[in-house]
């Protein structure tokens, strides 16, 4: 195995407040932007980033659009090749990259050149993101060097305070959750670990996996599938919930395995139905959060939809780890790939 995944895994409740104590202060320089948001000058917030910082940005924009903020995610390569007329003097941009040097987000800073307001969100920031930025935002997750895990999950923490601030929320409370959520969950890890190891025992080499979560977690399910495609390096994809029955459910069939977001929520009726029908017709279900019916059960600490995300990917990433193991990889290297993309 490879302990530098486990080693940056078991790193994240510590970043996760390092992050914290300091995007208190970094969001001081948000101010003048928050003024020209609040007097209506600024008027939509775009996010974007690719892979895992794409994903991450879903939980905030939905937030926001919650509180009747007009909020867009695109994709980086998207934004700057197709959907460009979103970007103009009264759009605030947030950038996304973890390395800071993505080359899809150099591209659009370069296309911007200083006109648009950019908030940047990023781990090193003395990357072109960090040097480039009106405001910058930083992770504080130190060197990671296997499969994203911590910058990851510190993304979706600053994430989390930054939709705070514009939505006119309590920031100070904010950050008393999220540091009391990083406390409690060390005890948590070792029981995920062997939990994830139990329920890979079912299905050892799946032939395809499908990560489904609804609302804030659909940033789970996509960055859940990313992360089992890096670690495991076998086909999966991650859509909402709801998609499932529009066609996907065909793919059902022994050999399937079917990871279903579950978190406590408006949506908690639908949860289980599905995962009875996919565990009848043959696929295993493994249920992060509450328990479904025919699903083997990784329960997650009830933080609420909004704060889900930040913790119900930590079990993902163990399978990812435990299937990676099964198939004779190396956990947490890449075989094509590398850390930081910097060819589009």
């Amino acid at each position: 195995m490879s302990t530098g995944f486990f080693v940056e895994l078991a790193e994240q409740p510590d970043v996760w407040l390092r992050c914290v104590e300091q995007t208190q202060k970094e969001l001081i320089a948000l101010e003048p932007l928050l003024e020209r948001f609040r007097r209506g000058v600024l008027k939509r917030v775009v996010f974007t980033g690719m892979g895992g910082s794409f994903a991450a940005a879903h939980t905030c924009a939905l937030r926001l659009v919650e509180h009747g903020i007009s909020a867009f995610v695109v994709e980086a390569s998207e934004l700057l090749y197709y959907q460009q007329a979103l970007i103009d003097t009264e759009t605030l941009l947030i950038l996304i990259s973890q390395s800071g040097y993505s080359v899809e987000i150099v591209r659009l800073l370069d296309q911007i050149a200083s006109t648009i307001p950019v908030i940047g969100v990023t781990n090193d920031p003395d990357s072109a993101l960090g040097r480039r930025s009106t405001v910058l935002l930083t992770l504080q997750a130190g060197v990671e060097q296997t499969v994203s895990t911590k910058t990851y999950t510190a993304t979706v923490v600053l994430l989390h305070l930054l939709g705070t601030v514009l939505t006119g929320g309590n920031v100070q409370e904010s950050v008393v959750t999220l540091q009391n959520t990083s406390e409690s969950i060390r005890s948590w890890l070792p029981r995920w670990e062997a939990l994830a190891v139990e329920a890979i025992q079912i299905n050892k080499k799946p032939t395809f996996a499908v990560f489904l979560g609804r609302g804030f977690s659909r940033a789970s399910a996509l960055t859940g599938a990313l992360i089992v495609k890096e670690t495991a390096k076998f086909p999966t994809e991650g859509m909402t919930g709801g998609q499932f029955r529009h066609g996907p459910i065909e793919v059902v069939e022994p050999g399937v395995t079917v990871v279903m977001f579950a978190a406590p929520g408006r949506t908690d009726a639908l949860h289980s139905p599905l995962s009875e029908q996919i565990a009848h017709l043959g696929g295993q279900v493994i249920s992060i959060g509450a328990p479904l019916a025919g699903a083997f059960a990784i329960e997650t600490p009830d933080l609420g939809e909004l704060l889900a995300p930040l913790i119900e990917i930590i079990p993902v990433q163990y399978l990812g780890a435990a299937w990676a193991v099964e198939r004779g990889f190396k956990v947490g290297s890449f075989r094509y790939g590398q850390k930081v993309t910097v060819i589009e």
